[in-house]
């Protein structure tokens, strides 16, 4: 679990790496990132995989941020609190071997994250004055005195919690998505956008199936070279929804080709929302289902072989010519190199 300070509108830097199921929005400067079953995904430790996120919001905000590491969100909240600001790299990890060392010396006990100033002097009136005394005192008193609550002060004590993220979302926003964006390593034009578009799509529609989603609606977004300006973005609502690479590319390809005024490009965006789950199926005359389950199990088996041999396992023949920078981007995470 990580939990990061959260500066201004950075919510599109942390849905570069993980799904918004696994954010949780603690407050206006905070949030969690469960990265569980990402860290396989990045072949990157939970620091390293702190360091490169924490690299991404200073090279994108230019305002520094701290990162709590912990098992789960309680003891990556207290990192962030207790360690994080005076370490080197803004980074703290606490793990259960550090809850008798670091935990437990935790005094006055509402310096503890979930502790106020009432709950302190209620359990000062029970001899309670260190999260140590507050783990060593009798389960069923504290059961007794606070039910549920006293139970779980107990466990939290002990550095247990039991919270998960989709638990307690506290924010949602109307609708979910999937997406990334890349900004280029030099100005292109439109006949090679073509390619990054559909390397994009490639990836984008590899996270709707590993979220077992569709989507209904495709965006686009296209900024100019910095010499130039402005760009676009505009999105296109389909009649069925789709996690399939052809149909959102031709999505993405037709908002370009209407909108795209021939000047150079630095940076492409593509986000899919208004998701359902991947089971959904809208009937269509005008489509041949055999062919639709066949393609999904085609792209689900080749999904399976990068997820196994590494994403470059697998390659569209295009990805090896000049305008494509598939090649480049798997050897980083998140836009970056690792």
């Amino acid at each position: 679990m990580l939990r990061f300070k959260l500066f201004d509108n950075i919510l599109e830097i942390y849905l570069q790496y993980v799904s918004f199921e696994d954010i949780h929005i603690y407050s206006v400067d905070e949030v969690f990132l469960d990265m569980t079953t990402y860290l396989e995904y990045y072949k990157k430790t939970d620091i390293e995989m702190a360091e490169v996120i924490l690299r991404d919001i200073m090279e994108t905000t230019k305002i520094p941020a701290t990162c709590g590491i912990g098992p789960n969100m309680l003891l990556s909240k207290i990192a962030l609190d207790v360690d994080s600001k005076n370490a080197p790299t803004f980074i703290a990890k606490w793990t259960y071997d550090d809850v008798p060392t670091k935990l437990w010396n935790i005094s006055p006990i509402s310096k503890m994250w979930g502790i106020g100033r009432n709950m302190e002097r209620n359990l000062n009136r029970l001899g309670i004055y260190s999260i140590y005394d507050l783990a060593h005192y009798p389960l069923h008193k504290l059961q007794k005195y606070y039910g549920i609550m006293g139970e779980e002060l107990y466990h939290h004590a002990h550095g247990i919690d039991m919270s998960i993220i989709n638990e307690k979302l506290v924010y949602k926003p109307v609708s979910k998505s999937y997406g990334m964006g890349q900004t280029l390593f030099h100005d292109y034009y439109g006949d090679d956008v073509t390619q990054i578009v559909l390397e994009m799509t490639d990836e984008v529609t590899k996270r709707l199936r590993a979220g077992n989603k569709k989507a209904y609606t495709i965006n686009l977004g296209i900024a100019y070279s910095k010499d130039i300006g402005g760009g676009f973005n505009r999105q296109m609502t389909l009649p069925f929804p789709t996690c399939n690479e052809a149909e959102i590319y031709n999505a993405c390809m037709s908002l370009f080709d209407e909108f795209y005024n021939d000047s150079p490009i630095r940076k492409v965006t593509i986000r899919v929302t208004n998701l359902v789950e991947e089971y959904y199926v809208q009937l269509n005359l005008f489509k041949d289902m055999n062919k639709v389950i066949k393609d999904h199990k085609l792209h689900s088996s080749l999904d399976n072989l990068k997820f196994r041999y590494g994403k470059s396992a697998v390659l569209r023949a295009s990805s090896l010519t000049d305008s494509s920078t598939v090649l480049a981007r798997n050897t980083m995470i998140g836009g970056h190199n690792g």
